[in-house]
């Protein structure tokens, strides 16, 4: 299966299942990922049970090679996301 969800599907399918407007829904959708992503930025994890947690890495700072002009270059060290399906996630969709 290759195909893609997008917001508006989540939207759709909350605003079907809770018989809201789908304006509501969006509401109420925009603020659970407001919620995520602000805690992310706080420094927080985001634990999901059945589905995962959410939490910021660090990445070291790292020479690279410029694959064009085989120049190195410093790469500075910065924060990233990480994502750790749940080990329930992960047995359904084996």
């Amino acid at each position: 299966m290759n195909g893609k969800i997008l917001k508006s599907d989540i939207i759709e399918k909350f605003a079907v299942e809770f018989d809201i407007t789908k304006k509501d829904a969006a509401k109420q959708v925009d603020f659970i990922f407001e919620t995520i992503i602000e805690e992310l930025i706080k420094g927080n994890d985001v634990s999901i049970k059945d589905l995962g947690k959410f939490e910021i890495k660090e990445r070291a700072a790292r020479v690279a090679i410029n694959p064009a002009t085989l120049e190195k270059v410093d790469v500075p060290a910065k924060n990233t996301v990480s994502f750790k399906a749940s080990m329930k996630l992960k047995e359904l969709v084996k």
